[in-house]
């Protein structure tokens, strides 16, 4: 492990990661979901309650709990947001690191390296990674989860299937879709039986008993109602159609075609480097298909093994079974197969339309594809002895060829992590403008420091459905009393007799505004900043 900190390749990573993840980090969207996540953590530590449910799902019903005791972390600390987020970060950025480990565990340093480049420039989980939601979280739980497996597959380690179980668990905390990672558990078990022990099911048990106890409690209180609502879901008419596909090249494009803010980079990257997306999905089914080949065409390392192959596949089937499941190296093949394509068939089969969190199980299994193909052709160049200057020429155009999905990819991120700290967000569909959590405890701390200043008595401050979830929570930590209300519904003024207090008016409550100047003696003190 430590020899490992002496290549270069592990710092570019980091700088790289570091600069896309932690750049304006700051500025990230504080709305409705950020704070019931917050509070939650928050409350559950500051008032000893143990959290039932988490937030509500887009199918309104209520997530496990699990997502809450992860944010409870930073809120040891503080509760400002930042810190919440931040740990969002650190948790893309290990998930980064993981896959690095990983791939050149299973696959070698040169498949490493491109992996771990490409998943860490990848424009769409860096979307993700830059803002508190409780699928943020699952990218390195979903590594662990794979190294579980393959140290039970390939290694033929005892022990795995515990961790394994234990991690799928949290997965699904985090959102029901890692229940589909069942499938490359289920196949694992069946590569590797003799790897199986009870005591790693029962303690699997117990540890899935104490994660999903406050859960099941909910449930049985509330006659299993989140559950029922669930099947009512599933009986809906189904249909096959292209959308899981669409969203799995989403995530290999370098920008966003939904940006739409004037003068946004990321919109001008996402036109002018749309056709990434299309190289690296077309990398990816050729990986597959290499993959599925590397599966069926026998590996021959010497004669002996070569006769011993060829003549077991005269033999019964349950000859061939057991020499296959011998082979450690197909059958983590077979598990990244798996990985990859039994989720996009059962999600490609839906009633409910998908959302880009579904496929968050998914990463970075199409970038560790493209990474074995790079390898192979790595391998395949510098063992071939006939025609060397045209065996180099592809070897060194694979290296172009993926120094050019980074670079296109880096431009993309660049463009997001720019945009998000000049102020020129996407649209949102939910609210009516977007809220960056600077710009809220900027206006909040002008507020109470003035106040303060000037030895005021109150701060109010007007609400709409933008902003009232966030200054619910953050006034929590202001030094002058504050009045919340919303602005759509009414107009509450100050008691002449308590004397002068501070308003905070939001930037669209034009009539706040109007009604200032008409009932009460109004002065404008200043004009706050906000992104966007």
């Amino acid at each position: 492990l430590i020899s490992l900190f002496t290549r270069w390749e592990l710092y570019l990573i980091l700088l790289i990661t570091l600069f896309l993840h932690f750049a304006y980090i700051q500025t990230f969207e504080f709305d409705d979901d950020q704070v019931s996540l917050l509070r939650m953590a928050y409350d559950a530590l500051h008032y000893g309650l143990v959290p039932a449910v988490s937030n509500v799902a887009s199918i309104s019903i209520a997530n496990p709990p699990g997502t809450i005791f992860l944010f409870m972390i930073p809120e040891l600390f503080t509760p400002n947001p930042l810190a919440a987020n931040i740990f969002v970060a650190l948790c893309t950025t290990i998930a980064i690191f993981l896959t690095y480990f990983f791939v050149n565990r299973y696959y070698g340093r040169v498949a490493a390296i491109a992996v771990t480049l490409l998943y860490a420039t990848a424009t769409r989980p860096l979307l993700y990674a830059r803002f508190i939601w409780q699928p943020n979280l699952m990218p390195p739980f979903v590594i662990l989860f794979m190294f579980a497996l393959f140290e039970g597959v390939v290694r033929r380690r005892k022990g795995w299937l515990f961790p394994a179980l234990v991690l799928l668990g949290l997965l699904y905390q985090m959102h029901p879709t890692a229940i589909l990672l069942a499938a490359p558990l289920c196949v694992a078990f069946i590569l590797a039986p003799e790897t199986f022990r009870w005591r790693d099911i029962g303690l699997a048990i117990v540890c899935l008993l104490i994660i999903f106890s406050p859960y099941l409690l909910f449930e049985y209180l509330t006659k299993f109602a989140d559950i029922k609502g669930a099947l009512t879901f599933a009986k809906q008419p189904s249909k096959w159609d292209g959308q899981a596909f669409y969203f799995y090249q989403l995530f290999l494009s370098p920008g966003d075609p939904t940006a739409s803010y004037p003068g946004s980079l990321l919109m001008r990257v996402s036109r002018k480097l749309s056709w990434v997306g299309t190289i690296s999905f077309f990398l990816v089914i050729v990986s597959a298909l290499l993959v599925l080949i590397l599966i069926i065409v026998p590996r021959v390392r010497n004669r002996g093994e070569s006769e011993n192959i060829a003549g077991s596949a005269l033999q019964s089937f349950w000859r061939w079974w057991t020499q296959f499941r011998t082979d450690g190296y197909k059958c983590g093949l077979v598990l990244l197969l798996v990985w990859q394509i039994v989720p996009l068939v059962v999600l490609s089969h839906h009633s409910i339309s998908l959302h880009a969190q579904y496929f968050f199980l998914l990463f970075p299994g199409p970038f560790v594809l493209i990474g074995i193909l790079v390898a192979k052709i790595v391998e395949w160049t510098r063992r071939t002895q006939w025609q060397q200057p045209w065996t180099a020429l592809l070897r060194y155009a694979t290296y172009g060829l993926i120094a050019l999905l980074v670079l296109a990819q880096c431009a993309g991120s660049v463009a997001l992590v720019v945009d998000n700290g000049t102020g020129k967000f996407n649209d949102r569909v939910f609210y009516p403008y977007h809220n960056d959590l600077s710009s809220l405890q900027n206006a909040l701390s002008s507020a109470d420091q003035l106040a303060q200043q000037r030895h005021l008595s109150r701060v109010y401050i007007t609400t709409d459905a933008a902003t009232q979830s966030a200054f619910h929570y953050l006034t929590e930590g202001t030094k002058t009393p504050t009045t919340l209300f919303d602005a759509s519904s009414c107009l509450v003024l100050p008691n002449p007799s308590q004397g002068a207090a501070v308003f905070l008016v939001g930037p669209y409550d034009d009539l706040t505004d109007a009604m200032l100047t008409q009932l009460s003696s109004a002065t404008l003190v200043e004009h706050l900043p906000r992104l966007g």
